[in-house]
């Protein structure tokens, strides 16, 4: 069988806390590209992650990043410098769990790899990193 020419194009994630995932992709410049009631929309490169509301019956079975599925976002940042404000000015004032004592560099998967891992509300694991 042969491969053909394709391109990520988008995810969607379903949250019980669609405030927290607003002001994420406001601090992370997204650029939203729909929003209703029951659903967001945000365009980060060429890759939209759609941001769906769940539904009150199932809010209330918490996310485990080690259950099959998804097992965390990630989104590269500039600089350690934008990961440590971020960390500051977003994931602080919001009581998110930081994850492994970051942020810190993280050799293992590169030798400047710098994150901060967190979680949203929901458990959900969400990375920030920068390269250098």
């Amino acid at each position: 069988m042969s491969s053909l020419p394709t391109r990520f194009d988008h995810l969607q994630i379903n949250v019980a806390n669609p405030e927290f995932y607003q002001a994420l992709f406001a601090a992370l410049g997204a650029r939203a590209v729909s929003e209703s009631s029951q659903a967001s929309g945000y365009k980060i490169g060429d890759v939209t992650i759609w941001v769906i509301w769940a539904e009150r019956k199932y809010q209330e079975h918490l996310f485990h990043r080690k259950a099959i599925g998804l097992n965390h976002l990630s989104f590269e940042l500039p600089s350690r410098r934008a990961v440590d404000k971020f960390t500051r000015d977003f994931v602080i004032p919001r009581q998110a769990v930081l994850l492994y004592e970051s942020p810190r560099l993280f050799p293992e998967y590169g030798v400047s790899h710098y994150a901060a891992y967190f979680e949203d509300p929901s458990r959900v694991k969400l990375e920030v990193f920068a390269k250098k």
